[in-house]
């Protein structure tokens, strides 16, 4: 009975719907790798120039950047 509860209902850390979570990868969002390694790396150094986040995700997105791209791309930079 508590196996039951907790797959249904339990939601705090560690629950069975995170566990499960896709998580996303580069090939979701960009068919080249070089792509994304160079949007990556111009996004670390403008962050690193001093940008915010939303400087730099607005540069991007006024270059045509999906929204996606945008925000999977500053996600992996604060990681790194």
């Amino acid at each position: 009975l508590l196996i039951v509860f907790y797959l249904n209902f339990y939601h705090g850390p560690g629950n069975l719907q995170d566990l499960l979570k896709k998580k996303p990868k580069v090939s979701d969002f960009f068919k080249d790798p070089k792509t994304y390694n160079s949007l990556l790396t111009f996004t670390k150094n403008s962050l690193a120039k001093g940008l915010n986040e939303n400087q730099v995700r607005t540069m991007l997105l006024n270059k045509k950047w999906k929204k996606e791209q945008v925000d999977f791309v500053i996600q992996e930079a604060r990681k790194k």
